[in-house]
Formats: structure tokens, sequence, C-alpha cells
């Protein structure tokens, strides 16, 4: 797509650059033996959120196509996990009818084609997420192989594995302070015990607006 957008606009594509080692993702074990009642907190597309939210580009990318690019594929992907939660609900909504029906054979005929509808919309919006997510997610692995991907970068590379560290420090740090006790983490979240009285759960008007993340 890069090469074809280069040739559309009569720009150069940039020279292969050399493989370098860089310091990536957090990856910590803080807490061993048996834990219970654990909860995870990850954010979403940290990578590709850090890549945006920064403006993390190579001066080489003339006209940040690749932000450009990177910043559509996100929104379609967020659309399509919409679209799939709402079908969801739907499929959960008939499948609480049909568990308790007490109609006519045409109703509930009626109502299973309904269920299978939305059983259906659900697993193919969530087949079109997926494809978009593997993408996103390749922006950063392109931008760390500038030895086999022209606009490649290892400084964009690095600064973004750099902020991740920061983003799970911070995660860190807040739920510390909420009495929660971090366990294992990755790259992009980390699992936590949840203390015995904690202020995030399904009543929290917080939760589903992504700010207990």
């Amino acid at each position: 797509m890069l090469l074809a957008w280069c040739f559309e606009n009569n720009l150069a594509v940039p020279m292969f650059g050399e493989s370098k080692t860089f310091t990536g993702g957090l990856s910590r074990l803080l807490s061993v033996g048996y834990v219970d009642r654990v909860a995870k907190f990850d954010y979403n597309s940290l990578y590709p959120s850090i890549i945006l939210t920064w403006d993390i580009s190579d001066k080489k990318d003339l006209t940040k196509i690749m932000l450009h690019l990177l910043e559509y594929v996100l929104t379609q992907r967020e659309k399509y996990k919409k679209l799939k939660k709402i079908a969801g609900k739907e499929k959960e909504k008939y499948k609480a009818m049909l568990d308790n029906f007490t109609g006519t054979p045409e109703e509930k005929r009626h109502i299973e084609d309904m269920f299978r509808k939305y059983a259906s919309e659900e697993s193919l919006n969530d087949k079109k997420q997926l494809p978009l997510k593997i993408l996103a997610n390749s922006f950063f692995g392109s931008y760390g192989a500038p030895n086999v991907f022209p606009f490649g970068s290892i400084v964009c590379a690095e600064r973004t594995t750099c902020t991740g560290r920061q983003a799970l420090r911070l995660m860190i740090y807040r739920f510390n302070s909420l009495g929660y006790k971090p366990i294992v983490g990755d790259t992009d979240g980390f699992n936590f015990k949840l203390p015995s009285e904690y202020r995030y759960n399904e009543s929290n008007p917080y939760i589903g607006k992504g700010l207990n993340r």
C-alpha cells in the first residue's frame, strides 16, 4: 500500500535501514505463588494509540501517510467492535426470550430467526475487526524492522516502547494507591489482586468509558 502511495504521489521510496536492538515493552513478575480474586487491566490498542497520540513518525514519511493509515484502521476496527457488541446484546435478548418462551410456534420461529440473525452479525463483525487489529499491531513491528520495511524507524519503535513502559508504570502506581496488588504484566496490561473493598465495579459510572483502564 505504501509503495502504491509513493508511486501515485511521485515520492521516492526510502532506502532500507539497519536492524538494531532496542529496549522493548515492560514485562515483569512482581509476585509469585497462589493469588485469588485477580483482575486484568490493559490499554486498548496501546502501541497504535501511542503512535497516534504522540505523533510518532519518521521524517522520511513526508506526508505522514503511516499515521493517516493507522488512524483509519483503528477507527474502522472500533466501528466493527461496536457493531459486534450491539449484535451480541440483541442475541442475548432473544436467547433469554427463548429460555422463557410460552407463546405460539409461529412466535417461537420468529424469535429463533432473530436470534440466528444477531448471532451471525456478531460473528461477522468479529471477523471484520480481527484483521484490522492485526494490521494496526503490525505498525509497531514495521517501525522496528527498517531492514525489511523501507518506512521503518528504530527511533520510532523505541519511542513507542518507552512510552508504553511509562504507561504501564502509571497504571501500577494508580492501582497501587487504590489497594490493588500488581502481580504480573506484559507490554500492554497487568494482572492485579483485588483489594477487599474496591471502587471499580459494574455500578461505577466510569465502567464502560475507558476511564478505569
